[in-house]
């Protein structure tokens, strides 16, 4: 797009259409829009437009609120779909469509139009896009559903759900109500940290409002929970917990719940306590008074995206109860009193503790200063500025169309969870399509975006035909029954091998057992394999030769490709696997006790017979051991550690729990006893938040940096050196702070997508396989295609 004579912003508010508008996010967004109208900056959008959905209600009191805000501001009301009942997948094309249209027929070529979104995930009867030719702006509140996967998909049309990543992935800037929301953006989406900008949020005004009293009983005393009828608001644990706290305290309090609960919900919570009071929806003047005469203000969710109602409870000097979760460490570290979550126990005492006190001085100056960066001005401007930094909006260029072999990424192995967090900066080189290697035991471990926002296959559909479609094929390669139809296809049609294991002698009996190869065939690579002394891989011999490039994840990686490579013009290069770290970390390490993880694939190989040794020697009596991760340990493995004193055992936690527990290990243990060549994601993902990992001195462990890991022999050596790092947590922070560096400056999306369109474009044609893949591009007959090997 040319460089504009025109500024708009049009502003996408079928929020407002929808029961939100009564609701945290309908009242977020008018007070944010208030602010920005307010801001001087804003004067740089000749044209404001607000559109509406003409298929829908509008709320009586909605349009005059935002005339108030900006009276120059025009209504545009668009024949969108109106979805209630129906499926969003049917209709964002259409959606689309129409908006593109009707911003074609508005505005010159030589506007520059700002499309800001305030919300996605409306879950009624709206289905939001972005058109075309736009910069695109993304309100973002949170991920919950995704977090919280196994929950939600009973409950909600998930596949609509994922039908609106879309969206996330087209927009230019996403705004996020947390820097803890953009930590998750990154770390599940994968998305660049330049499209994130944490804009916080503030307390709702309610200044010039007169509190009124609700009517109904409170009763004399009573704590107050804004809460709602949602899966992650922990309503049950937070009702037993004040259960024990008012038995302990002769039922003098009441609880009082806010906000809309069903008749189901209110029958279920009553039986576990006699004195909840439930308020429905409050006006903003009940909930005001509810706050200035509540005792204390409790709020354990299990997750927040910001958490208004302890902003909220500041501004009236409410002392807050609340959850021990990184949302709440982000707005302070010392303002509230934290407890587990989890734990009714922990919530009661909590509770007793906090309603024991009284507002301490040091607590209300620590309010003031959260409350000076907590502000509308202050979120108005970080939006606008940010807006400043975006580039204009350009016609898209061509980029080269690849296709990517991946084991499915909803299931077990975590390489296709890695590719689908790697999407977002693929797509800034390449236009990309996927091939799903499915496996022969699959079975759904996380949820599967990579399909709503991409056009994805399965592996067994690729041919010659398809081969001919692409600029290049990347397959990524490992030893697992994931691999299967990638290996298949990599044998015939030339591309590029991305490499995960050295040694594939397990993916290779599994094509012999499932009629992929005979066994004749399997024994002659095996053969090949043989030939390589001293042994740093197998099975990769006819591979290899057969790529027209290959990269690896370690350097023990690479030496072992270029041994079993006949053609030395074959490009192999090491790229560092990729991941993305959190911004900053909100995890609270200062409590007592050192927690000390094994995490993973949980399997006998991975030295787990240390933990026995750890959990019965008294230099360790003070620390938590956790094992968390996939299931492959023998029955009687499993029997032996649940046995084992200190020692927690989580076996197949979602990917938000596996990463939550990761996160909050001070130590983690990777010693494997057998080693294929391979790298270890889960080292990587607790080194981003600050674990310090102890791994054994071999291959890709060997070639990480001693600052930012311990790096040892033999078990004996892991007691050893676990027993250094607890005793001298100076030396744990210098590794710690180490490791977090590293990985932010080494392992990145980025890097890994910039690295494979170099490979890719400096590939010679003029090689054997790259003759070979011109023929079967070329459509050549099969005949002659022979005669070229």
């Amino acid at each position: 797009m040319a460089k504009s004579s025109e500024h708009v912003l049009i502003i996408d508010c079928q929020l407002f259409q929808t029961d939100a508008w009564h609701r945290g996010m309908g009242k977020y967004s008018l007070s944010f829009l208030t602010a920005v109208f307010r801001n001087q900056k804003i004067e740089k959008y000749q044209r404001v437009v607000f559109v509406f959905n003409k298929n829908l209600a509008m709320p009586d009191d909605c349009k005059a609120a935002l005339k108030e805000i900006c009276k120059t501001g025009e209504f545009s009301y668009l024949p969108l779909a109106d979805v209630h009942n129906k499926r969003i997948t049917r209709y964002l094309q259409h959606n689309k469509d129409l908006i593109s249209q009707y911003l074609e027929k508005t505005f010159n070529n030589n506007t520059n139009i700002d499309y800001l979104v305030l919300s996605l995930f409306l879950g009624e009867a709206t289905c939001v896009v972005f058109p075309k030719n736009t910069r695109n702006i993304l309100l973002f509140y949170d991920l919950i559903p995704l977090l919280y996967s196994e929950r939600y998909i009973p409950r909600i049309v998930y596949e609509d759900y994922l039908a609106n990543f879309e969206a996330i992935f087209e927009a230019d800037l996403i705004l996020t109500i947390s820097q803890t929301v953009a930590n998750d953006m990154a770390v599940y989406l994968g998305i660049p940290e330049r499209k994130l900008v944490s804009i916080d949020g503030a307390p709702i005004n309610r200044k010039n409002l007169k509190a009124v009293k609700p009517d109904i009983d409170v009763g004399t005393k009573f704590i107050l929970m804004p809460s709602g009828d949602e899966l992650r608001k922990n309503n049950l644990r937070a009702v037993k917990s004040f259960d024990r706290f008012s038995a302990a305290n002769k039922g003098e309090y009441k609880l009082v719940l806010t906000s809309f609960f069903s008749p189901k919900t209110i029958e279920e919570l009553n039986h576990y306590s006699d004195n909840l009071v439930f308020t429905g929806n409050v006006s903003e003047a009940e909930l005001l008074w509810l706050y200035k005469y509540a005792e204390l203000v409790l709020f354990a969710t299990e997750y927040e995206g910001l958490g208004l109602p302890v902003l909220e409870a500041m501004t009236v000097g409410k002392k807050i109860a609340c959850s021990d979760i990184p949302v709440f460490r982000e707005i302070s570290t010392s303002a509230f009193y934290y407890f587990n979550h989890l734990e009714p126990e922990n919530i009661a005492e909590v509770m007793t503790i906090a309603v024991g006190d009284s507002l301490s001085q040091k607590r209300k100056e620590t309010y003031k200063r959260i409350l000076k960066k907590y502000t509308w001005p202050r979120t108005a401007s970080l939006f606008l500025d940010a807006v400043d930094t975006l580039s204009p909006q350009l016609e898209e260029k061509q980029k080269p169309k690849i296709a990517i072999f991946t084991p499915h990424p909803a299931g077990y192995s975590a390489i296709g969870k890695v590719v689908a967090e790697s999407h977002a900066a693929m797509t800034e080189e390449f236009e990309v399509e996927y091939y799903f290697d499915y496996g022969l035991y699959h079975k759904e471990v996380r949820p599967e975006y990579l399909s709503a926002v991409a056009r994805c296959y399965d592996a067994i559909e690729f041919n010659a035909k398809r081969y001919a479609d692409y600029d290049a094929v990347v397959y990524h390669i490992g030893n697992s029954d994931y691999h299967l139809e990638t290996i298949k296809n990599a044998l015939h049609l030339p591309g590029f091998l991305i490499l995960h294991d050295t040694f594939l002698h397990g993916a290779y009996s599994r094509t012999q057992v499932d009629g992929y190869m005979t066994e004749k065939r399997v024994e002659l690579e095996r053969q090949l394999s043989d030939r390589i002394d001293p042994p740093t891989s197998s099975f990769l011999t006819t591979l290899l030769n057969a790529s027209l490039g290959v990269l690896c994840h370690s350097e023990y990686a690479e030496k072992a490709a270029k041994q079993v490579l006949a053609n030395p013009e074959t490009i192999v290069k090491t790229i560092d696997l990729p991941l993305a770290a959190p911004f900053k970390s909100f995890v609270d390490r200062s409590k007592e006790g050192i927690k000390i993880g094994f995490a993973g694939i949980l399997a006998d190989v991975k030295g787990l017979e240390i933990i026995n040794h750890i959990a019965h020697d008294v230099r360790f009596e003070q620390c938590t051991i956790n094992l968390f991760g996939y299931d492959f340990l023998k029955p009687e493995s499993i029997n032996q550690l649940s046995k084992l004193p200190r020692v927690n055992l989580i076996t197949n936690p979602s990917d938000f729990e596996f990463q939550t527990l990761l996160s909050q290990q001070d130590i983690l243990v990777n010693f494997r006893l057998e080693y294929r060549g391979e790298t270890s994601l889960t080292v990587l993902e607790a080194m981003r938040y600050g674990v310090v990992p102890i791994v054994r001195n071999v291959g890709w462990y060997r070639e990480m940096p001693e600052s930012a890991l311990a790096r040892v022999d033999n078990l004996d050596d892991v007691v050893r050196v676990l027993e250094d790092l607890i005793t001298h947590p100076a030396k744990r922070s210098v590794m710690s702070s180490a490791g977090v560096a590293l990985v932010r400056r080494k392992y990145s999306h980025e890097l890994y997508a910039q690295t494979l369109k170099d490979i890719i474009g400096n590939t010679s044609s003029n090689t054997k396989n790259g003759e070979v893949a011109a023929l079967i591009k070329s459509g050549a007959p099969l005949k002659k295609i022979l005669a070229s090997l």
